[in-house]
């Protein structure tokens, strides 16, 4: 069975409230990853984004991730 070569990401711009996030992951598959994904859930046309900030918030705050808090504040 031949082997189906890995998805090619584009570089992380950094760009954003989250830009600080992702700059942790570098350049990385996993920084551009986490960054569509945070792109994607920010725009949101179902919930406000007071909602999602407070959402990120929550998840921030029970993970005790200082650096995701000061983010969401």
């Amino acid at each position: 069975m031949p082997r189906i070569p890995p998805p090619s990401y584009p570089a992380p711009t950094y760009a954003g409230p989250f830009g600080n996030l992702v700059r942790l992951l570098g350049p990385s598959p996993a920084g551009a990853a986490l960054e569509g994904i945070l792109r994607s859930a920010y725009t949101s046309d179902v919930l406000p984004q007071r909602t999602l900030v407070l959402i990120f918030s929550v998840v921030a705050r029970t993970l005790e991730c200082k650096l995701c808090e000061s983010t969401a504040a």
